[in-house]
């Protein structure tokens, strides 16, 4: 969503986060565009920067394409509403911290806001779930990639932002329904994200 809209429905979230949350995205907008690739050949999509508004993010322009193929990503993508409650979050040193009543009581907003974004899954021809061997290694990820643009950009969510994203990441959707996504094909990563295992969803080891 552009600016303005996203400032609006992100307003409100117990992690303050300005992006990435279910409910973010130009659904329709998503629609349309794949549609339209699918009919003609021709892209006509928005670009985000992230780095935009001291890392909250903006649009900055649209771009026009002709792409063969089509790759969709996001960290759920592929995922559904279900009535799964978390009690109980994964952090950085394998123990587990209660997660508060309005994150728990803010998860049915991202389950509500997940039935949107079912359309857009139902138009995937694959699905290809790149799989974290160990969950807290999605927080390592995130601290390197908002490093990363500081570094390259001047700018990112730093500090007290960033710990309330990652635990946004950790607490928004349950993580048993982020690992286990209806996929055509799983690819579990390490930390070092070193691709340890290939193969088909019913088949990666326990």
């Amino acid at each position: 969503l552009p600016s303005a809209e996203l400032d609006k429905v992100m307003y409100g979230n117990p992690w303050n986060v300005p992006r990435g949350l279910p409910g973010s995205h130009s659904i329709e907008l998503l629609k349309d565009s794949i549609d339209a690739w699918l009919e003609t050949g021709d892209l006509h999509a928005p670009q985000f920067d992230k780095a935009l508004r001291e890392g909250r993010g903006d649009r900055c322009g649209w771009q026009d394409s002709k792409p063969k193929v089509l790759v969709l990503e996001g960290w759920f993508l592929g995922c559904t509403p279900t009535s799964t409650n978390s009690d109980a979050l994964c952090i950085t040193n394998g123990s587990y911290e209660q997660i508060t009543i309005k994150e728990k009581e803010y998860q049915a907003v991202i389950q509500a806001s997940l039935k949107e974004y079912i359309p857009i899954w139902q138009r995937l021809e694959r699905v290809w779930h790149l799989k974290a061997s160990k969950f807290n290694s999605t927080r390592l990820w995130k601290m390197q990639q908002e490093m990363n643009m500081q570094s390259e950009r001047g700018s990112s969510l730093q500090g007290k932002s960033l710990d309330l994203f990652l635990r946004m990441i950790e607490t928004a959707i349950p993580p048993n329904d982020l690992e286990s996504i209806d996929a055509n094909c799983v690819a579990i990563i390490n930390k070092l994200r070193q691709i340890i295992w290939v193969g088909i969803k019913d088949d990666q080891p326990s």
